[in-house]
């Protein structure tokens, strides 16, 4: 997402570990910058030898750069040093005690499931492994009683294996693809059911 393209936001391309990253510095990069990283302005057009559009980036700048790139090119190559980039603000994610997690919904999807910024999780050997993804205030820990869901409401949800295990209309939360708890109905929309908003904050229980 570019919507700032033409304007005077910097084409970046920036290194941590072993990953390059090539786009715009409109806080795409903000999960990024939690790691070490050298990030240079993409201002040294090596291939320019046409015009560059001003709605056209990935095409006349990124591709060209990531092509240059991937055949050995250093990113230091294409321009300054940049040492701050813009950042988005993250989604709230705080373990508050052993045996209580807080997150928020992040949005619904297209089928009226609601994702959450709780997580990451996986189940290892009846344990549910929680590594956070976002959050300064969340802690890694390993899980052995199964939680619920606290919305706020009050009300609560169990948390399912599959989609087919919530029972038909009612809605509970399962680890979706990501590793993060999405709340879901059996074929109905949760969104829809609990009239929750991006934003409103939820809890898991242990």
């Amino acid at each position: 997402m570019d919507p700032g393209v033409g304007s005077e936001r910097k084409p970046i391309i920036m290194k941590s570990g072993s990953n390059i990253f090539i786009g715009p510095d409109n806080g795409l990069f903000t999960l990024v910058t939690r790691h070490p990283y050298d990030a240079y302005e993409i201002s040294n057009y090596l291939w320019e030898s046409y015009d560059i559009s001003a709605t056209f980036h990935g095409r006349d700048i990124f591709a060209p750069v990531a092509a240059l790139s991937s055949a050995g090119e250093p990113p230091s190559s294409f321009g300054q040093k940049v040492t701050e980039l813009v950042e988005l603000e993250l989604p709230y994610l705080v373990s508050s005690s052993p045996t209580e997690i807080r997150g928020q919904i992040l949005y619904p999807d297209r089928f009226g499931n609601l994702l959450t910024s709780l997580g990451k999780f996986q189940y290892v050997d009846e344990k549910l492994d929680f590594l956070p993804w976002v959050g300064k205030d969340a802690a890694p820990a390993v899980f052995k009683k199964t939680p619920r869901l606290v919305l706020p409401s009050g009300d609560s949800l169990s948390i399912e294996r599959t989609f087919s295990d919530i029972p038909s209309g009612e809605c509970g939360g399962i680890i979706g693809s990501s590793g993060l708890i999405e709340i879901a109905a059996n074929q109905s929309s949760a969104a829809e059911l609990l009239s929750l908003e991006r934003g409103d904050q939820i809890s898991m229980i242990f």
